[in-house]
């Protein structure tokens, strides 16, 4: 078996070294539900970024675009 490459070819100035593989429940909270009703406007006018669960998989994140955000009240109403 090919020995996976553990450094990425692309970096920011401040990162170093090889990653670690991390839990996503031990880097911040995630919340599973319902999608908010995209006919409402203000529920997607928010700051939390908002994750389809196609990107995310046993294997671990695909390249995530954050291009959509959601408002806390579109949680709630989810």
């Amino acid at each position: 078996m090919a020995e996976e490459k553990r450094i990425p070819e692309l970096r920011f100035p401040d990162f170093e070294g090889e990653w670690e593989t991390r839990r996503l429940g031990n880097l911040g909270q995630y919340l599973g539900g319902g999608t908010p009703e995209t006919s409402v406007e203000e529920y997607w006018q928010g700051d939390i970024p908002w994750i389809s669960s196609s990107d995310i998989s046993d294997e671990g994140i695909h390249e995530i675009k954050k291009t959509r955000f959601i408002t806390k009240e579109a949680i709630s109403n989810s």
